[in-house]
Order: structure tokens, then C-alpha cells, then sequence
């Protein structure tokens, strides 16, 4: 196999370096999907009787918010700035809220018998 100087890399070299290239592409793609924030400890416990009601007032404005567990607690959001958190059910639940900037506080619900 002789190669001339200057030339262009051999097709069977070629391939190599494409599929080497492929698989640098692959492994910087799955490093980026374990990058991932979880986020699992709550920054705050919320206690709220069953059948009352508790302001939350978040420091950043509220861009959406997610409450894990319907049956034991609900919110409604009065202004961007206002959460109320409505204890339903007893027992204890995540409630993930959302800011402008995407980052997210996560508080545990507890409702607690009247």
C-alpha cells in the first residue's frame, strides 16, 4: 500500500476516523445526560392542617409549580409571588416550584390531622 505525500487519507482510514468521531459524538452526548441535576432533598418543610390553608411566599416570582401528591395537598397561585398550599388529605407530599430562571425549590407538604 503506498501513499503519496500530500494526499488525501486512504478511504479505508477515512472510515476509522468517521466512526471514531461517531463514538466521540456518542460519549459527549450520554456525559451531558448524567450531567443532570436531581434534585431529592427539599429545601423546606411546609406543615399545613387538613382543611386550612398556607401562604408560601417564594423569593424569586413563580414560573410554574408541581405538587407530587393531588390527593394530600393543592395549590393555588394568588400572584407570582404568592403560592397558597391547601392541605386535603393527611400525609406528607413534594411540592417542586419553579422561578423565571428555571432553577427549582423542592418543600415537603406534611398535612397533618385537624
Amino acid at each position: 500500500m503506498s501513499y503519496e505525500r500530500g494526499g488525501d487519507v486512504a478511504p479505508r482510514n477515512r472510515r476509522w476516523v468517521i466512526a471514531l468521531l461517531g463514538v466521540l459524538l456518542g460519549l459527549t452526548w450520554v456525559s451531558e445526560a448524567h450531567a443532570q441535576r436531581v434534585i431529592s432533598q427539599p429545601s423546606e418543610l411546609i406543615s399545613v392542617p387538613r382543611g386550612t390553608s398556607a401562604l408560601l411566599q417564594p423569593l424569586q416570582p413563580v414560573q410554574r409549580v408541581l405538587v407530587g401528591d393531588p390527593t394530600i395537598a393543592d395549590y393555588a397561585l394568588v400572584s407570582p409571588q404568592e403560592l397558597v398550599i391547601n392541605g386535603i388529605g393527611v400525609g406528607t407530599t413534594s411540592l417542586f416550584v419553579w422561578d423565571r430562571s428555571d432553577r427549582v425549590r423542592l418543600y415537603t407538604i406534611a398535612v397533618t390531622p385537624d
